[in-house]
């Protein structure tokens, strides 16, 4: 049975029910998106800024 992990590390105590091996693999995915949208957001919010100007 596929599950999606969506809402961070907060959701993956919900993937205990289903399976125990699951959980330290949504805790990475979710450490993951933390830091590649954290990383990206910063990226966007300079690039959509430099035309602005200071």
């Amino acid at each position: 049975m596929p599950l999606a992990h969506i809402g961070g590390v907060a959701a993956t105590l919900i993937l205990v029910n289903y399976s125990r091996a699951l959980v330290l693999v949504g805790i990475l995915l979710a450490l993951l998106g933390y830091i590649l949208g954290t990383g990206f957001g910063l990226l966007v919010a300079s690039v959509m800024s430099a035309p602005a100007g200071p």
